[in-house]
């Protein structure tokens, strides 16, 4: 099975790496994908780094408004 998780992330917080953790608990493969707009706050690629750093195994995403 193949989960897929998204968010903001702006920032990241206990409940986002509870939930990740919990669909990898679960799922064969997971996807996190980090939603942005370039008029927020935090970049939408630093917020991709995080996740990445967070979750090293796991795929993540950047989806932006360009897209």
């Amino acid at each position: 099975m193949h989960s897929l998780v998204l968010g903001k992330f702006m920032p990241p917080h206990r409940g986002h790496c509870q939930l990740i953790d919990f669909a990898a608990n679960f799922a064969d493969t997971v996807t996190v994908v980090v939603g942005s707009l370039e008029a927020e706050p935090i970049p939408g690629g630093l917020r991709v780094e995080w996740m990445r750093r967070l979750f090293p195994a796991l795929d993540v995403v950047h989806l932006t408004d360009e897209n």
